[in-house]
């Protein structure tokens, strides 16, 4: 569901192809983990207006009676209450117009949590302390966190976290280093999946002004297009792989 409000953010959706590749692996999903038919509850964390969280949550949880969406930016807010009242007209569900690491909970736990591409402007020690947070207080016992993140271990160099490398001096954080993360705050781990997906780079005047308003970068346009052109190399799409994690809490 479009809407000119978030249309930073509906530009990278028409740039990646991440929604088709993770439909095509959902039925996968369930059959890994027959249990989710029988959740009754889920929190989506930074779930923006629902792009990926959404098809998980009506694939894989087609039991759900109870959502928590929680989600900073509030154009996106704002579209995601419309399409879970479309979508999930029975089910009951909580807004929190707020970040991951500063949401306090629901005051009550949820057997899944979804963090879909939700970590990525996250320290380390803020990583440790949100995994913590959790565990403690929002994972029910039994309870499952599914992550889906964007990876860094590409074969291919020429992709986006190369070019925010370059811009920012930032390093990111691999599905590696999340899992030890998860399971040294206690969690299971218990699946991963690299998953193929490829990132549209034409158009490089338009992905700079996206790149500038989703990372908050205050360079110029001008020198984002340059980088862009270095680390793409000329070309039309590139790498843009995805990394999904299951975890669970004992």
């Amino acid at each position: 569901m479009a809407s000119s409000s978030i249309s930073p953010w509906n530009t990278l959706d028409e740039r990646v192809n991440e929604r088709e590749t993770l439909i095509r692996y959902l039925p996968q999903f369930k059959n890994i983990f027959p249990r989710l038919s029988s959740v009754k509850s889920c929190a989506m964390i930074g779930c923006g207006y629902g792009k990926l969280d959404v098809e998980f949550v009506r694939e894989c949880l087609p039991n759900v009676a109870e959502l928590a969406a929680v989600e900073p930016d509030a154009d996106q807010m704002a579209v995601l209450k419309i399409r879970l009242a479309q979508l999930f007209p029975t089910v009951s569900v909580d807004f929190f117009q707020d970040t991951a690491q500063s949401w306090k909970g629901a005051g009550k736990p949820f057997e899944v949590v979804l963090l879909f591409h939700c970590l990525y402007f996250l320290s380390p020690s803020e990583l440790a302390a949100l995994f913590k947070k959790l565990f403690d207080d929002v994972v029910a016992s039994g309870g499952h966190i599914f992550v889906l993140h964007n990876t860094c271990t590409s074969e291919d160099p020429a992709r986006l976290f190369r070019l925010h490398r370059l811009l920012s001096g930032q390093s990111e954080v691999d599905g590696a280093q999340l899992c030890e993360m998860m399971t040294s705050a206690g969690y299971r781990s218990c699946y991963e999946l690299h998953m193929k997906c490829q990132l549209d780079v034409e158009k490089l005047d338009e992905f700079a002004a996206w790149y500038a308003y989703v990372t908050g970068c205050t360079l110029s346009s001008e020198v984002i297009h340059k980088a862009a052109e270095e680390v793409f190399g000329g070309r039309k799409t590139v790498p843009h792989d995805n990394w999904f994690g299951a975890f669970r809490k004992p």
